[in-house]
């Protein structure tokens, strides 16, 4: 067995709570073969780290600072959480009224469906060719941006209003990305 202790909560990290973890496990006669100090594999969680975002396949940590800040200022519960943020993490979410007005806009649907096979089509799915690609559509068919930016966001995330659509693009991943605008 391997025990790694995350110790990178400085505040939380002291000698009487590793003591307190030791000792429990001691306890329940868990016993263990090695040990790793998080905080001292720092240089290989930043390595894979820069890794997986050179591929595309990471969150960008200031959207998620940005979406945290938003969460602290408007004193959301877990509860809240629970419901806002399921459109994250599962596909049975509710679709709040206002941001079913935005989908039923004329044209959003069609030009959402639309955006969705181009997506599929392209090689790249980062923030920036979503919106690359949005906007190009936007302006090929004569439309405004936000009406596909708008309806996006209440196609991905069930609400009207939240962090950058782009970003919300990036964090829902790309097959539901996809998969969510094809069914509008």
């Amino acid at each position: 067995m391997i025990l790694r202790i995350d110790d990178t909560d400085i505040a939380r990290n002291t000698q009487q709570s590793l003591d307190s973890i030791f000792d429990g496990l001691n306890w329940l006669e868990l016993g263990w073969d090695e040990q790793y100090r998080q905080s001292e594999r720092l240089d290989l969680h930043r390595q894979s780290a820069e890794a997986i975002a050179r591929k595309g396949d990471a969150y960008d940590d200031d959207w998620l600072r940005h979406t945290v800040d938003v969460i602290r200022s408007r004193f959301f519960t877990l509860k809240d959480f629970a419901t806002r943020g399921r459109a994250y993490f599962a596909d049975d979410f509710r679709i709040e009224p206002d941001a079913l007005e935005k989908l039923d806009k004329p044209d959003a649907r069609p030009l959402l469906r639309e955006l969705a096979g181009r997506l599929a089509a392209g090689s790249e799915f980062t923030e920036q060719s979503v919106e690359a690609e949005l906007r190009k559509l936007a302006e090929e068919r004569g439309v405004k941006a936000g009406l596909l930016i708008n309806g996006a966001r209440a196609a991905l995330t069930g609400q009207p209003v939240g962090p950058s659509a782009f970003a919300v693009f990036i964090a829902i991943g790309r097959e539901r990305a996809i998969e969510r605008l094809s069914k509008v």
